[in-house]
């Protein structure tokens, strides 16, 4: 299941992305995986793929209208996270 919740409140695909598993990204993004879905703190696979600087990613994500405004936990958006860690490409 590409939308089941791991026990620790992560999502497979935020878990795939955090760690840069770009053959299982697909795989879950071709099986259905929630491109919305937020991890147990709030980061959304947007936040998560702009945190990993990983440019294909985040253009594929904002193609499929993914929320690029949705905010983390701690009030975090896409964008601010962008400024954070210096990813002036986004």
């Amino acid at each position: 299941d590409p939308n089941k919740i791991f026990k620790n409140g992560e999502t497979p695909l935020n878990y795939a992305i955090q760690h840069c598993f770009d053959h299982v990204i697909n795989s879950l993004i071709n099986n259905g995986a929630n491109i919305h879905e937020k991890s147990f703190n709030g980061n959304t696979p947007l936040i998560n793929a702009v945190k990993m600087n990983n440019m294909r990613l985040i253009k594929y994500l904002v193609r499929h209208k993914v929320d690029i405004n949705a905010e983390n936990q701690n009030g975090e958006t896409p964008l601010s996270i962008a400024v954070k860690y210096y990813n002036h490409e986004v």
